[in-house]
């Protein structure tokens, strides 16, 4: 995804969620609005467990690539991403 798209996405999202907080500060929502809320829910902390995995599993390739520890992070924490990531390059 270019990274122009990725930056409207997240403003567009920002967005979402204000409107959210903002019709649900004026209308709570009721118990017919808890199977799709939680619908929500669980996508979002979906999506950021894949977030976290993606951020793992580029900081252990470019580590790999470059030969650079990988900074910021404990040098004896294995990544859950080392096991069976392959990466194809074209030169």
């Amino acid at each position: 995804m270019r990274s122009d798209l990725l930056d409207e996405v997240t403003l567009e999202k920002d967005r979402l969620c204000a409107k959210l907080r903002d019709v649900s500060a004026r209308i709570p929502p009721t118990a017919s609005h808890r199977a799709a809320l939680e619908r929500v829910r669980q996508q979002a902390a979906l999506n950021q467990l894949l977030l976290v995995h993606a951020r793992d599993t580029v900081r252990t390739i470019l580590s790999q690539v470059t030969g650079a520890p990988l900074e910021g992070l404990p040098h004896s924490r294995r990544s859950f991403a080392q096991e069976g990531v392959r990466l194809n390059v074209r030169v």
